[in-house]
């Protein structure tokens, strides 16, 4: 056991050493979904084949959509990339479930996402995820990575719910930023998981041709994740009861 130990902190000073010096650079990500919801119909499912279509038109709309992260060595910034089918496509707001247009932000100790809720702005602020490093690793186009696992916590229909989080980060990249918010790995996170989604870096530019200007997010009323969770809660529960649910 203390050999295999030894073996894997080797191995990381060896890539630490290795590592390039990333002063700044720009992560292009695509989006997917990892499995299929509509794959099978039940006997008393009238609606499946139209839910099956709207699975397909929204998998087939993501192909199109781009996400972009911009760093430097202490900030990032992610968001989606403005086109004209996320404008003039109809399933391009189910594309962008669950964040919709929401950007993130990231420093060292800090995790903030802009997001508009019930027609209100609000700056949403997170605690930074606490990782499990793995010995797995995989490529990701030309990079080797490694596996790590994060429990994201949540309101959900009144309760605190846990979720993992599974992110592959290159150590060879000297960043600890990522996409949707996920960050504080020892490398670039090239792809993350959760829930149904995947997002993966699809074009990695370290050597953009000018300054990169990060700009800290700001705009919505300041409130805490776990506070968020509870007033959406709330406000699903009090929909209910007016509709007799």
């Amino acid at each position: 056991m203390k050999i295999k130990a030894l073996l894997i902190i080797v191995v990381f000073f060896t890539i630490t050493v290795k590592s390039q010096i990333i002063k700044q650079g720009t992560v292009t990500y695509k989006k997917e979904l990892i499995k299929k919801i509509f794959v099978k119909k039940k006997n008393n499912d009238l609606n499946f084949d139209e839910f099956k279509m709207i699975e397909e038109k929204t998998i087939d709309v993501l192909k199109s959509i781009r996400f972009e992260l911009k760093f430097n060595r202490i900030e990032s910034t992610f968001s989606v990339v403005p086109s004209l089918i996320i404008e003039e496509n109809k399933y391009a707001e189910m594309a962008l479930i669950p964040y919709g247009d929401s950007k993130f932000y990231n420093a060292k100790n800090e995790r903030l996402s802009e997001v508009n809720i019930f027609g209100e702005d609000f700056l949403v602020t997170d605690k930074p995820l606490t990782w499990q490093l793995k010995n797995e690793t995989k490529k990701i186009g030309d990079y080797l990575c490694y596996k790590a696992i994060a429990i994201e916590r949540k309101m959900y229909r009144g309760k605190m719910k846990e979720y993992p989080v599974i992110a592959w980060y290159c150590p060879e990249i000297s960043s600890f930023f990522g996409p949707i918010g996920v960050a504080g790995l020892p490398g670039l996170i090239l792809e993350v998981n959760k829930g149904n989604t995947k997002y993966m870096a699809t074009k990695i530019n370290l050597n953009p041709k000018k300054n990169i200007k990060i700009t800290k997010l700001t705009k919505g009323k300041k409130i805490t994740r776990k506070k968020l969770g509870e007033m959406i809660s709330e406000a699903m529960g009090n929909f209910k009861k007016n509709k007799g649910y």
